[in-house]
């Protein structure tokens, strides 16, 4: 829908790159500082705020102007950066030490069932009512999701207090996390292909907008497939597999998108996408888990996902860049560097991950 909303008011993919940047800066400057939060002083709070952001935001997409998405995405991005470190910190403190990739997989279920039904219905909602109605809905969204978790049987989590994280401001960022922040920066590097721009695919191809409900309903059901189907294998596999599964997943997904002229085969490129982060984030996840030390859960959680925003962040404003210059498929092609650097990685660092493996053999 952004895309879209971008284009109406006057803009193009490179601007739409541009918007989604601005979601990015906030939630990497602050979330190291966030992450610190959650573990001096509670997980709920800090959940609770970023839920609210995200809830405000929807109402100030109403505002029809260009300094207007740039400073609502500025609040958005803050907002999700809370509730995504909060969030997940708390999946880390229940989830058993055995099911961690399962519970990964299972806290990454829910963004899937959003992909799938959200654009379709904001499409509806736009073709009916405009963007209004479709922002409107949005925010009605966050309010009911402020008052679960307001109202819901969540308890209030002071959080862990270390020593070492109370003494050590510069040590903001949680080292153990930076391989998986890694492994999930050059996964999602490629995600605003299949999430943020098939509108302007279908532009570019002249297919109607209504179409796409083609592409966002199968890959939304092929994402909520696919992690109930391989979430109890991501601990029965070790996380190398579960990497270099996802990457080829990825090249197969960018290949088959490369080739695409209609949205059948774009929805194809777009299942294979979605398994790959079946694989990719719920594997990166469980090792941010596994490789923190006590006292600093909060701080892994958000150094490992200052992964995401970066990749979404630079990929939204690398690849609109390429669409306004090179057209489709370009983009495609040029993405295929992320898939064959994440390879890359998993096999020079495999003594590290086999390392963690043992280790977690040991203590389990």
């Amino acid at each position: 829908m952004l895309p879209l909303y971008v284009v109406a008011l006057g803009g193009n993919a490179t601007l739409v790159g541009l918007v989604v940047a601005a979601f990015s800066a906030p939630s990497v400057l602050l979330r190291p500082f966030i992450g610190r939060w959650v573990d001096e002083w509670s997980r709920r709070s800090v959940y609770l705020a970023g839920t609210i952001a995200i809830c405000l935001a929807g109402f100030l997409y109403l505002i029809p102007s260009f300094i207007g998405v740039f400073l609502t995405r500025v609040v958005h991005g803050t907002g999700w950066a809370a509730f995504n470190t909060g969030g997940g910190t708390i999946l880390a403190d229940l989830a058993p030490a055995s099911r961690r990739g399962e519970a990964a997989g299972i806290y990454n279920l829910m963004p899937g069932v959003a992909n799938m039904a959200m654009p379709t219905a904001g499409l509806m909602l736009l073709t009916a009512g405009g963007f209004g109605a479709s922002f409107l809905a949005a925010g009605t969204f966050g309010l009911m999701a402020v008052a679960l978790l307001w109202l819901g049987p969540l308890g209030k989590q002071a959080g862990h207090v270390g020593a070492a994280t109370r003494r050590r401001w510069a040590d903001l960022l949680e080292r153990s996390a930076l391989l998986p922040m890694t492994f999930e920066f050059l996964f999602a590097l490629t995600s605003t292909l299949f999430w943020v721009y098939p509108p302007l695919f279908a532009r570019a191809m002249n297919i109607p907008l209504e179409a796409l409900a083609g592409y966002y309903v199968p890959v939304g059901v092929a994402v909520v497939v696919a992690r109930l189907a391989l979430g109890r294998m991501l601990d029965r596999v070790s996380r190398r597999s579960a990497l270099l599964a996802g990457a080829a997943s990825i090249a197969a997904a960018l290949g088959v998108a490369s080739l695409a002229t209609n949205i059948p085969v774009l929805a194809v490129a777009g299942v294979l996408f979605a398994v790959a982060s079946s694989l990719v984030t719920p594997a990166a996840m469980a090792l941010a888990i596994e490789r923190s030390p006590d006292g600093r859960r909060g701080s892994a959680i958000a150094t490992y996902s200052l992964g995401y925003q970066l990749a979404v962040g630079s990929g939204g404003l690398l690849w609109g860049t390429a669409i306004d210059v090179f057209g489709f498929p370009a983009p495609y092609l040029l993405a295929l560097v992320s898939p064959l650097a994440l390879v890359a990685l998993v096999i020079f660092a495999r003594r590290t991950l086999a390392a963690g493996a043992a280790g977690e053999l040991t203590t389990g």
